[in-house]
C-alpha cells in the first residue's frame, strides 16, 4: 500500500511541476483575449454573467492541463535557458519511450492490465487507466456546467477531444492506443452525469 501511494504522489508531484509552466504562460493571454471580448459584449448591451466567466476561466485552466499531460512538450527552465522537449524524443522521430505504440484493437490494453493484476509492475498500467478516466471526468462536468448541450452531444464532443489528442499523439514520441479514447469517453460520461446531478440540484433550490 505505501508503494502506491509513493507512487501516485510521485507521479501527482511530476505533472504539477510540467503544469505550472503553460498555466504561467496561457492563462494570462487567455484572461486578456477573453477580457476584450467582454468589454465589446458590454459595450454592446449584453450582460455578461460573471459566475460563467469564472466557470469558463476554470474550464480553461482544466483544458491547458488536459494539453499539458497529453500534448504539449515538457518544459526545463535552467539557470540561463528554456528548453521545451518530449522525453521520448523529437516530433516525427521515434521515440524511445511508448511513443512507438500503436493499438488500435480495442480492449488491448485492459486485457494486460488485468493480467497484471497482482503484478506491482503493471502499477503504470493501472495508473494509466485510472488518468484516463479520470482525466475526462472534470472536463465533462465543466462542458455540462457550462454548455446546454444535450447529453449526447457532450459525450460525442468529449470523444472527439480525445480522438483529436490520440491523432495529434501519432506525431510524438508517445502511445496512440484506442483504450485511451474508450477511457476519456467514459470519464467524459461520468463527468457529465456529475454535472447534469450539479445542475438538478441547483433547479431544485431555486425552486
Amino acid at each position: 500500500m505505501d508503494m502506491i501511494i509513493a507512487e501516485v504522489s510521485e507521479r501527482i508531484t511530476d505533472v504539477l511541476q510540467q503544469l505550472l509552466p503553460w498555466w504561467i504562460t496561457l492563462i494570462p493571454i487567455y484572461l486578456a483575449v477573453r477580457g476584450v471580448w467582454l468589454v465589446c459584449r458590454r459595450r454592446r448591451g449584453f450582460d455578461i454573467s460573471w459566475l460563467r466567466e469564472a466557470g469558463m476561466l476554470l474550464l480553461c485552466v482544466y483544458i491547458i492541463g488536459m494539453l499539458t499531460v497529453t500534448v504539449l512538450p515538457e518544459v526545463y527552465i535552467g539557470s540561463d535557458t528554456v528548453n521545451l522537449y518530449y522525453p521520448g524524443g523529437k516530433i516525427g522521430e521515434e521515440g524511445n519511450c511508448s511513443g512507438d505504440y500503436l493499438n488500435l484493437l480495442p480492449g488491448n490494453m485492459l486485457i494486460t492490465i488485468i493480467r497484471s493484476f497482482q503484478d506491482f509492475q503493471g502499477m503504470s498500467l493501472w495508473w494509466s487507466c485510472f488518468a484516463n478516466i479520470v482525466l475526462f471526468i472534470p472536463f465533462g462536468a465543466l462542458i455540462c456546467c457550462l454548455y446546454n448541450w444535450k447529453i449526447s452531444n457532450g459525450i460525442l464532443f468529449g470523444a472527439g477531444v480525445s480522438l483529436g489528442i490520440e491523432l495529434f499523439q501519432l506525431l510524438l514520441p508517445r502511445a496512440t492506443d484506442i483504450d485511451d479514447l474508450m477511457l476519456n469517453t467514459f470519464g467524459m460520461l461520468i463527468g457529465y452525469l456529475i454535472g447534469m446531478l450539479c445542475k438538478s440540484k441547483d433547479s431544485a433550490k431555486i425552486e
